[in-house]
């Protein structure tokens, strides 16, 4: 729309300025989501150094951590969380 010269078409001066806006904020909105895509990935590998790795799967299986079932043991490994 923009390059194409699709903002014509709109007559409606307010709603071609805010489509101008959001399309001028989303790299911002891209670069953010990235970085919440890797803060998830590096808060998804502190499970797996505590616990096994069937518990890990049954908290980890789907976009939301679940509550691990029963009372899982912990399986520490102090060399991996340590450094």
């Amino acid at each position: 729309m923009k390059n194409g010269g699709g903002f014509r078409v709109i007559k409606n001066d307010k709603i071609a300025i805010s489509i101008m806006s959001y399309s001028s904020m989303l790299p911002r909105i891209q670069s953010l989501e990235q970085t919440q895509k890797g803060q998830d990935y590096e808060f998804r590998k502190i499970p797996v150094q505590i616990f096994s790795a069937v518990v890990f799967n049954q908290i980890n299986s789907s976009e939301v951590v679940l509550k691990p079932v029963n009372n899982p043991l912990f399986s520490l490994r102090r060399q991996e969380i340590n450094g």
